[in-house]
C-alpha cells in the first residue's frame, strides 16, 4: 500500500522526505505515462500544492526558474536571447496539455537521454538546486544527471529550482531536434547551443551540448574550444571532437547557429568532405552537419531532406 502527501510548503515536503522515500510528483506527464494499467506502488509527493516553487525571477546571481515551472512559463517568459534555445525546445515539448502540465525540472530529474531541456540547460551552464533537512547544495546539470534514468539526488532531497547564471547582452541561444515528425515526438538527435559574439564577429564563448547521442547529454567541449575565437566561416569539424560521444555510429549531429546576417550563406565540409550548405538561422534550421563515416553521413543526409517521414 502506497502514501500519498500534498506538502502545503518546502519544509513541510523535506520533513516528509526524511522520514519516507517518496517518487516527487510535479506535471504527472513523465509519472502517469510510464504506469497505465499498472497499480501504483510508490508513495507518492505531490508538489503542486507548494506555490514558492514555481516562477522565474531575476536575482543576483541568476535567473532562477522554480521546481514547478512549466514549459508553458517559459515559453511566454521575458527572457534574454541567450535563452532563446530553451523557449524554442519549449514549444517542441509534446502538446499545449503536456506544455501546460510538465516542468522543467521534472524533465531533468526523470534524466531520459531525450530530455529535450538538457542541452539548452547545459548550455546555459545551469545549477540544479537540492534541498534536504541536512542542508542544500547545487551541482552543475552535468553532474546532476548521471546517466539513464539516474540522476544525484539522494532519497530525502527535493531539487527546488534551477540557477542560471546571467548571460552577457551578446550571447544569443538555438537548439535544433530532429525526430520522424516535426512534432510530439521523442528526439532522434537534438543540440543545444549558447554563444557570445565579439565587435569583430568571432566567437568569444560558445557552448554546445548534444542529446540523445549517449545515455545522458554531453556538452562538446572539444568543438567549443575549436570555435572560440573563429568566425563562423573559420569553423572546420573533425570527427575527434565528438569522441565524448560514447556511441559508435550516431545518426547526425546538427550545431544550431545563430540568426545573425553575418552567418549565413557560407559552406561548411566535415571531415568526410561532404559540403553542407549552412545557413546558420534559428529560422532556417540546419546548420552543420557530422557523422562518424562518410557512408552514414550520406544515408543520414538523404533523411534530412525528408524530416517528417516516420
Amino acid at each position: 500500500m502506497f502514501s500519498y502527501h500534498r506538502p502545503a510548503s518546502t519544509e513541510e515536503a523535506l520533513s516528509i522526505l526524511s522520514r519516507e522515500a517518496c517518487v516527487p510528483l510535479a506535471g504527472g506527464t513523465d509519472f502517469y505515462p510510464a504506469r497505465v494499467g499498472k497499480p501504483i506502488q510508490e508513495n507518492v509527493m505531490d508538489l503542486t500544492g507548494i506555490r514558492s516553487l514555481r516562477g522565474i525571477e531575476e536575482r543576483a546571481e541568476g535567473i532562477w526558474m522554480g521546481a514547478l515551472t512549466t514549459w508553458t512559463d517559459v515559453m511566454h517568459a521575458d527572457l534574454p536571447e541567450a535563452f532563446q534555445g530553451l523557449q524554442q525546445a519549449s514549444r517542441t515539448i509534446g502538446g499545449v496539455q503536456t506544455q501546460n502540465a510538465g516542468t522543467l525540472c521534472g524533465n531533468l530529474c526523470n534524466a531520459s537521454p531525450a530530455a529535450d531541456s538538457v542541452p539548452n540547460l547545459m548550455a546555459l551552464e545551469a545549477q540544479v538546486e537540492l534541498e534536504s533537512v541536512r542542508g542544500s547544495r547545487s551541482l552543475d546539470l552535468q553532474e546532476f544527471i548521471l546517466g539513464n534514468r539516474k540522476t544525484a539526488k539522494a532519497d530525502d532531497e527535493l531539487v527546488t529550482g534551477l540557477l542560471i547564471p546571467k548571460p552577457a547582452a551578446n550571447a544569443f541561444g538555438a537548439f535544433e531536434k530532429l525526430g520522424a515528425r516535426k512534432y510530439l515526438v521523442i528526439s532522434i538527435v537534438m543540440t543545444g547551443v549558447v554563444a557570445e559574439w565579439n565587435e569583430d564577429q568571432r566567437i568569444g564563448k560558445i557552448r554546445i551540448a548534444v542529446g540523445s547521442c549517449s545515455e545522458k547529454s554531453i556538452r562538446l567541449e572539444k568543438l567549443e574550444k575549436e570555435c572560440e575565437g573563429k568566425r563562423m566561416d573559420q569553423i572546420r569539424i573533425s570527427r575527434t571532437e565528438f569522441q565524448s560521444l560514447q556511441r559508435s555510429c550516431f545518426s547526425f549531429l546538427i550545431v544550431a547557429g545563430m540568426n545573425l546576417p553575418q552567418s549565413k550563406g557560407h559552406v561548411t565540409r566535415c571531415e568526410t568532405g561532404i559540403e553542407l550548405n549552412g545557413t546558420f538561422g534559428m529560422d532556417t534550421g540546419i546548420g552543420m552537419i557530422t557523422n562518424c563515416n562518410e557512408s552514414c553521413s550520406r544515408r543520414c543526409l538523404r533523411k534530412t531532406n525528408r524530416p517528417d517521414t516516420p
